[in-house]
């Protein structure tokens, strides 16, 4: 059953209206389908903001868009319309070269640590490459760099000499979470980084954004598919139905009281413990997918 139990103490570093980092105003992604003149619209004119030191979580069902937001961010998904500000500088349609440069304030974590990592190169080189080809290090500052990264994340510092076949999942993706944090970053766009993990290892990787974003001050941009998840890490949720955000707010506002009939579809699709209070979760859930409520 996935309850999520860690708990964030604390508040964003920021308060976000005064400190915007990030900034989406009136995105629109669309993809080229073969042998159609129209394209698909994946994200539909949708506005937010992430500020110094906070999390905002993204959050939807499959095909919502949300994915498409993050890789709009990363410059992996075409912006077809609006603007993708990062402290104050349109980053929408960056060349690579330009792209390459940012990467020292953006980084990202994927959802799959079996294939994010090389599994050629060792973890000391894997975390090695975006110190040298990005932030210019030379060898002996990276090899103390790699060090601090892998003390950072939990992981002792003889695992430089090992390849990701050696590690768990859990592992693997604390190795991902130190690749992300080489460069210091200002923002993270985190997409799906725990939904491939078990539960235990889902709440110490939780744990650890957690604590290394009270260290540093990066921002989160969370993208999941689990409310619970989310309201663990996020200190404001969007919620995301075909290509739309259809509700926002602080997450245990959102939460305790969602308005959209989507969002309350997602909430209920969450498992509790208690079995009856699952029971009546699962009623409310086949009552609002009636086609006499939606």
């Amino acid at each position: 059953m996935n309850i999520i139990k860690v708990e964030r103490a604390g508040e964003p570093a920021a308060n976000p209206s005064d400190s915007q980092l990030l900034t989406i105003d009136g995105l629109e992604v669309d993809y080229p389908i073969p042998g159609r003149r129209k394209p698909f619209r994946a994200v539909d004119r949708i506005s937010l903001h992430v500020g110094i030191g906070e999390t905002l979580g993204v959050v939807g069902e499959s095909g919502s868009g949300k994915t498409s937001v993050g890789r709009a961010v990363l410059g992996l998904a075409p912006v077809s319309g609006g603007r993708v500000t990062f402290d104050g500088r349109d980053i929408s349609h960056l060349s690579r070269r330009a792209r390459r440069g940012l990467s020292k304030d953006i980084q990202v974590i994927f959802q799959d640590p079996y294939t994010s990592l090389n599994p050629l190169m060792a973890v000391g080189d894997i975390l090695t490459e975006p110190l040298a080809a990005v932030g210019g290090m030379n060898a002996s500052k990276a090899r103390t760099r790699v060090a601090d990264l892998l003390e950072m994340v939990g992981l002792p510092r003889g695992a430089d000499r090992r390849f990701p076949r050696d590690f768990s999942g859990g592992q693997r993706q604390r190795i991902a979470i130190a690749r992300a944090l080489a460069l210091d970053p200002r923002l993270i766009v985190c997409d799906e980084p725990v939904s491939a993990l078990d539960l235990t290892t889902q709440e110490r990787i939780l744990a650890l954004l957690i604590e290394l974003q009270e260290r540093t001050r990066v921002a989160y941009l969370f993208v999941s598919h689990d409310l619970d998840v989310v309201r663990v890490i996020s200190h404001r949720t969007v919620v995301m139905s075909e290509g739309r955000i259809i509700e926002a707010g602080a997450t245990d506002s959102l939460m305790q009281d969602p308005q959209h009939p989507s969002t309350q579809k997602l909430i209920m699709s969450n498992p509790v413990l208690d079995p009856d209070e699952q029971r009546e979760r699962r009623r409310r859930r086949a009552l609002l997918s009636s086609p006499a409520t939606t």
